[in-house]
This record gives structure tokens, sequence and C-alpha cells, in this order.
């Protein structure tokens, strides 16, 4: 099945283990193959320093509770919409390892958007 993708001027986008970027002109795109991955620009987590949680790091007990504060430190005003991604991980217990059997990382990636 075919996917169109129109690229905007100097956006990038990965089609398997390429980097294709774009000039200076809007760009359409006709990708044709299958299972080709696809990954546009604006789609790649890049870490920041412009939003922080407190407290960074928690243990929760099981069934327990935790309020954590998502706060943007950013200097500058926000003048467009901002989206983050805010990632919590859900880490096996450790004194649960046991021959044989696989522990499982929980990877929680929820959406964050600052408006102004």
């Amino acid at each position: 099945m075919a996917l169109r993708v129109e690229l905007k001027p100097h956006e990038k986008i990965i089609i398997g283990s390429c980097v294709i970027t774009n000039f200076d002109k809007r760009t359409k795109l006709l990708i044709e193959g299958d299972h080709v991955p696809v990954l546009r620009e604006k789609d790649i987590l890049t870490p920041t320093t412009a939003v922080v949680a407190s407290p960074p790091i928690a243990s929760l007990k099981p069934g327990g509770e935790n309020l954590v504060r998502i706060v943007r430190v950013a200097r500058t005003p926000v003048t467009a919409r901002e989206s983050y991604r805010v990632l919590v991980d859900q880490l096996p217990n450790p004194k649960g390892y046991k021959p044989g059997v696989v522990g499982i990382l929980v990877r929680h990636a929820i959406p964050l958007y600052f408006e102004p």
C-alpha cells in the first residue's frame, strides 16, 4: 500500500534507514513498499530541559498513588502550541526475578501540551 507524504520546506523524514531532507519548497512523495518504516521529524522524541517533573523519581507500592507536578521552566513565553511527551517507566521488581521468567518494563508516553 502506498503512503502519500507532503514535506514542508527543510523538513526531514526517515524512510527505512535513510534520512531525507527537503529543500526550500513543499514536496510531495509517494512511498511504496511493504513494511517500510517511516518517521517524520516532528514525531521524533528529543530530550528537553524546558519541562521538568517534580519529583523526578518516585517509588510506588502496589495500589499506591503519587502526585507529580509537571512544570514548564523555559524562560521564553509560549507563543504557539508546544507538544511534549512525559515518559513514565514502570520497572519490574528486581526481587521478583526468577530463572526462566521474563521481567517486563512498561513505558507510558503521556501527551502534554502548553497553549499561549
